[in-house]
């Protein structure tokens, strides 16, 4: 008589129990793309874990189709690692990568990684999950020891284990078992990786000055010597991807001594409709409130835009703004919570989220200068090189491009069972190829044009102008150029100012014209965004024909009320030709002014905003003497 397979297999029900648990807050989100941190291919079976997420959502939704419902990825190796989220299949539905402990660290700090709306990390089998499998599958009840060495085994060493009359004295044969000699050689503790302090941080200018102040102010809090009130408990920390925010508040907490508490609107959002959104919200500063004192990081708060510019989802935002407002400074006190809210856009943030006593300060990271640069690499790479060398090829790198640089170099030494050098860090920075003399001049005089438009209708501050010596061919979004500007304090924003930032923005295609008669392809961004400014000035700001306002912000939203309105287009386009015969006048006026500087520029890459203003006034001394 042959004897009847269980219906259930052990690895199977191990890999349902833990993926329930790790899921069970994302189930009801209809899209999402997550990762989960796995045990990886020597701790479990992963197409075990790929039915058990197959299986639990085809219960909750009865999904038809699993590739178009529900993609799964699998990163199991540095290969696939180093490419992140943009090496994985992406649909519109639910995307889950399931990513090996191994592999999690390289995964987790490319730059892509950041878009994900949630991580879930579930490195280690846990013993008690474990032993319900075996309860479930063999109905036996394991010791917590038998249970955990159960976890930490193979899986076919689980599957050994399991087949025998007795799986507890199977593990004490194992126990006992004597070793191969590879297997006695005393293994090397791990090194603890050290964390990271605000003090090691390099290139986050005022942002760190803040943070070394405010751990003073919670030092002398903790102390009694000031009140609540005393503290700068809100931060609103913007700048591009890949800068380092969630690095400076992870570094923050260290310094402080307190912990981190992190929550995000992606994240938030997840947890389903306006109700669940509200309720993960409260909950994040219901645990930052037991915790306090702490830092608390709400990342993507542009996520919560201003609830009067969102007209189709006016009252979802309204909800979401007003329940963090609540959180911020409602009825339940947030004493010792300092909540710094972390974007990429920090224009389009309720406004009432700035306002005093919330997240009232507003700090901008930009990329790392060339001697912070360095400093970052050298920290990274655990050793103190002169890498001097590669300020230039490392111009435009963020901190996490830099920090992915130096862990490709340490691999490539540690291939080579060597220390890590130069050649190594030469070997993984993009590759360089030096501008021409014709393109340099070509690039300052573009933005020459931005530059001296800026500085004659005064609607901004120009800070500097800057080029870059050299071109990146391995990267597709080279930054060749750029003229820098502030917002005055205090300027009054009406429709005369709109129009001057529109002529600004067309100025550099001005001074191609002028100086070349055509412009260039990179001079289609200047387009855009002018385009964008343009329309939100007369579709948004009523300070066009109509007051009628739709509210939109975006650039996307705003050409597809362009397609679909021939009148708003024409006017637009009509402001945009206005403003570019103006910029052409200026610069006409100030060819000379363009000639001299483009010279200074391409010798020193680099010109202040006053050099600027002190040549245009030059020239306008000169023309006024001459009509006198």
């Amino acid at each position: 008589m042959s004897r009847t397979a269980p219906a259930l297999t052990l690895e199977s029900q191990i890999a349902r129990y833990h993926v329930r648990r790790a899921l069970r807050p994302y189930l009801r989100a209809r899209r999402f793309v997550g990762v989960l941190v796995i045990p990886g291919a020597d701790a479990v079976k992963p197409a075990e874990w790929e039915q058990a997420i197959y299986k639990l959502f085809k219960a909750l939704y009865r999904l038809k189709n699993f590739a178009d419902d529900l993609s799964t990825n699998f990163v199991l190796s540095e290969a696939d690692a180093k490419e992140g989220l943009e090496g994985v299949k992406v649909i519109e539905a639910r995307t889950l990568v399931l990513v090996g402990r191994d592999q999690a660290d390289g995964f987790l700090a490319h730059a892509s990684a950041a878009a994900a709306d949630f991580v879930v990390r579930m490195p280690e089998l846990d013993p008690r999950l474990v032993a319900r499998a075996v309860r479930e599958v063999h109905q036996i009840d394991l010791a917590e020891k038998d249970a955990e060495a159960l976890s930490l085994a193979r899986p076919k060493q689980r599957e050994l284990i399991c087949a025998g009359r007795s799986i507890p004295a199977a593990l004490q044969r194992l126990a006992a078992a004597p070793k191969p000699a590879s297997e006695t050689v005393p293994a090397q503790p791990a090194r603890r990786k050290t964390a990271t302090r605000l003090e090691d941080l390099h290139g986050y200018g005022e942002a760190k000055t803040w943070g070394l102040e405010l751990a003073r102010d919670l030092a002398d809090y903790r102390d009694g010597v000031i009140g609540w009130e005393d503290v700068d408990n809100g931060l609103l920390l913007s700048g591009p991807p890949g800068v380092g925010k969630t690095t400076l508040a992870a570094a923050l907490a260290e310094t402080c001594g307190v912990s981190l508490v992190t929550g995000s609107y992606a994240r938030w959002q997840s947890e389903g409709h306006q109700g669940d959104m509200l309720k993960a919200m409260r909950l994040a500063f219901e645990v930052a409130r037991k915790k306090a004192p702490c830092i608390m990081l709400i990342d993507e708060i542009d996520g919560f835009v201003d609830r009067e510019s969102d007209s189709q989802n006016a009252d979802y935002m309204r909800g979401v703004v007003n329940g963090l407002l609540e959180e911020l400074d409602g009825s339940k006190s947030r004493e010792g919570v300092v909540v710094i809210g972390a974007c990429n856009n920090p224009g389009i943030v309720d406004p009432a989220l700035r306002r005093p006593g919330r997240l009232d300060r507003h700090i901008e990271l930009g990329l790392p200068d060339g001697p912070a640069r360095i400093a970052i690499l050298c920290r990274y790479l655990g050793r103190q090189l002169d890498l001097r060398p590669f300020t230039g090829r490392t111009e435009g790198m963020t901190g996490a491009d830099l920090e992915r640089a130096a862990r490709d170099a340490r691999r490539l030494a540690r291939r080579q069972r060597v220390e890590v050098t130069h050649q190594h860090l030469s070997a993984v920075l993009p590759r360089l190829e030096r501008r021409s003399q014709q393109e340099l001049r070509l690039l300052a005089i573009h933005e020459l044009g931005h530059a001296v438009v800026g500085a004659v209708l005064g609607s901004q501050r120009l800070t500097e102008v800057s080029l870059t010596m050299y071109r990146k061919p391995d990267v597709r979004s080279d930054v060749a150029a750029m003229a820098t500007f502030d917002d005055i304090p205090g300027e009054r924003r009406n429709a005369d100012w709109f129009a001057a930032k529109v002529a600004v923005i067309l100025g550099g295609i001005a001074a191609e014209h002028a100086f070349y008669a055509s412009h260039t392809d990179g001079a289609g961004q200047d387009l855009v965004q002018a385009s964008a400014l343009a329309t939100h000035t007369l579709s948004s700001l009523g300070m066009g024909d109509t007051l009628i306002s739709d509210g939109n912000i975006d650039a996307e939203a705003l050409a597809h009320a362009r397609r679909f309105d021939r009148v708003l287009a024409r006017r637009a386009e009509d402001l945009l030709q206005e403003q570019l015969v103006r910029a052409r006048r200026v610069v006409e006026d100030h060819r000379d002014v363009i000639e001299e500087l483009s010279g200074r520029l391409t010798r020193t890459m680099r010109l202040d905003g006053d050099v600027v203003y002190r040549a245009v006034e030059r020239a306008s001394a000169a023309q006024r003497s001459l009509a006198m």
